[in-house]
Formats: C-alpha cells, structure tokens, sequence
C-alpha cells in the first residue's frame, strides 16, 4: 500500500522519474495511457482523479435547488440526488476501473461548501431530494421549514451559531435538537454521500483496483455530509484536505477560508471567536480577515489528523492531503505523521511548484 504521493498537473517524464525516486510512491494524474505507462517505467502506482457530481451536460435542470428554490452550481457540480448525474458519474468510475490504474480517487464527493456561496450551501431541495428523503423516511417539509429558518438568521447577519451557545457541546446539541430539521437535514446528505460511495466501491474494487476518497477536514465535514467512520468502510485511503493557510479569499476545501466564509456571512459579528469554537479550534484569530492572513495552526492541523485517525479506525489508510503553499510545510508533515497519518500526499505539482517540491522536500519524505 502506498504512503507518500503528488496529486500531478504539467510534467514531464523526467519529473515523473524523479518522485519516483524521492520518496513518493504514488501520484494522482489523469487515466491517459501516457501517464500510465511512465508511473509503470519508474515502478510508481498511477491513480487518476475523477470528480464525482459533474453533470452530463451544463443544462440547468441537473443544478441543486437552493431553500429559495433558485438552482445553484458549486464546484462545477450537480445534485448528488438527480438520477442522471448518478448514472454519469458511475459510468466514468466504470470506464476508469478498466484502465491499468492502481486505483481511483474521488473528488467532490460531497454536497456543497460555504465556501460556495450561502445560497450554494443551504441546498439541495429539488423534486429528486424530496424523492430521496421519502426513501430515508425524513421529513421533507421539516427540514425545508428549519433550514429556512437557518438560512434567514444568517442572511440577516446573525451567526450560525452563536457566540453563546458555540461554547459548550451540550449547548450547541440542544439548540440543534430545537431544530430537528437541520439534523435531519445534516443526516440526509451524510446518509446520500455514504450510500453512493458504497456503489463506487462496488465498482472499483472488484476490479482489483482500490478506492480512494479526498475529505473535507473533520471540521468540515459534517456540512457537506462526509462521514469518516461510514466512508471508511467503502475507501481504501482516505485523504483529508488539510489545507491549514491558503490565501485565496473563496478557495474550495481550505479549512481557512470555508472558515473565513462561514464568519463572512455573520456581518453582525466581528469576531469570529465563535466559529473556532464551534469547531473546536485553538488557532489565534482575532479578525476575519487572519483566516486568511494568518490561516489555521499547525497544532490544529494536528487534532484533525488526530479526529480522523480516530474516526476511520483500522478500516482505512489515513494519508491527508497537503498545500503546497504551505509556509512551514516540513514541520507539518512531520507533525501529521507523528500524530498517525500513514503518509501524505501534496497538493499539486506543476511548472510552478516544480522548484518549490524539489527544494523543500526532497528529504522531508
């Protein structure tokens, strides 16, 4: 099983030939035969990337439908629920597992992101997520009805979860209990997410291939319905994204900036204290904008190698994901390892990034 690997963009042979023999033993690229048949030369694992909600054509009809009921795109994605998108996406896992790849990583394999914009988040009700929540036995017009109440109090500026409540776990569950359409709303994607994984690992693995799955950070994910401990039973490697300080204001999958964009929305607000501890973070924030300037710690990077560790158990590798833009990206490798992750993977590598792998991590691995 492989432990070091470089989710690959622009390369070269002699790049190729190179990660080979600095550490990395597995990259993640496109399934053409090129690529396949230089990770095979230099006796690395191929694995492709797909992305998992993409809609079969950019008609509107596959788009979520956000709680005013406008369709809303995020990360170039449909609803996880539309029985078109469904079958496209198998389909193109189907297609993959033929190639003489060593296994296949998903990717947005979730439902959409703060990051995405308010609306994109407080999704998705259209007639085939009704449908669904029929099948689960969930509340349809419940959960339209609380998320509503949600989505107002934080277009009005007001914090999702406010600052007195956000303190203490046993607080933050009653107030959600006081709104059991929001939990039934945080079950139903989890249970939609865990339920198509279980088909892709259907898919994949009887074809000898294995099955890997990029996560939000466990912050994080029980907004977009990624839930470690069931997913892990379908995943071979499962890759947290714990991107800890990138810059871009709107970055998908950061836990800085999903975080930035949560405290964006609470304009009433100024200190976004509240947010951390929500999410059990220690980082020094004092303002909005050190989400981005400053990013999140090290040590908080740690625990949430530390919670996924715990959450996936023995069923699964735990190998996160890096930024490459990682200003002390040496010491957080070596602190993610130390608290289990069985290796890392970096993200990305290019014309761009090339000098900056080669120089900083050449004998980081």
């Amino acid at each position: 099983m492989p432990k070091n690997g470089v989710f690959l963009g622009e390369f070269c042979p002699d790049d190729i030939k190179w990660l080979a023999d600095n550490g990395f033993d597995f990259l993640i690229g496109s399934s053409n035969d090129r690529f396949i048949a230089l990770c095979r030369k230099y006796k690395i694992e191929p694995w492709t990337c797909l992305g998992t909600f993409n809609p079969p054509t950019k008609s509107p009809e596959y788009l979520c439908v956000s709680i005013n009921g406008e369709r809303k795109e995020w990360f170039s994605s449909g609803c996880p629920n539309n029985p078109d998108v469904i079958n496209f996406s198998l389909e193109k896992f189907e297609k993959a597992a033929e190639k003489d790849v060593s296994g296949i990583f998903c990717d947005g394999v979730r439902f959409a992101s703060p990051a995405s914009g308010l609306e994109a988040f407080f999704t998705c009700f259209c007639k085939h997520c009704e449908k669904k929540a029929q099948e689960y036995n969930v509340d349809f017009e419940r959960m339209k009805k609380d998320i509503s109440t949600l989505y107002k109090r934080c277009k009005e500026g007001i914090p999702l979860i406010e600052s007195s409540v956000s303190l203490t776990p046993s607080v933050v569950l009653s107030y959600f209990v006081s709104m059991p359409g929001v939990c039934d709303w945080l079950f139903f994607k989890k249970k939609v997410i865990a339920d198509f994984v279980e088909k892709l690992s259907k898919i994949v693995r009887p074809k000898d291939k294995r099955l890997g799955g990029y996560f939000f950070s466990p912050c994080l994910s029980v907004f977009v319905g990624q839930d470690y401990s069931i997913l892990s039973r379908y995943i071979d490697i499962c890759s947290p994204m714990l991107y800890r300080n990138t810059r871009e204001k709107g970055s998908i999958a950061p836990i800085n900036t999903e975080l930035q964009a949560i405290s964006e929305w609470a304009e009433n607000e100024k200190n976004p204290q509240w947010i951390l501890d929500f999410t059990g973070l220690s980082s020094k924030i004092i303002t909005k904008s050190d989400f981005l300037r400053k990013g999140i710690s090290i040590e908080d990077t740690v625990r949430e190698t530390l919670i996924a560790k715990h959450l996936i158990g023995k069923k699964s590798r735990l190998i996160p994901i890096l930024w490459w833009k990682d200003t002390k990206i040496r010491k957080t490798i070596r602190e993610v390892i130390k608290a289990g992750a069985s290796g890392i993977q970096i993200f990305w590598y290019t014309k761009e990034t090339r000098r900056f792998i080669k120089s900083k991590l050449k004998r980081c691995l």
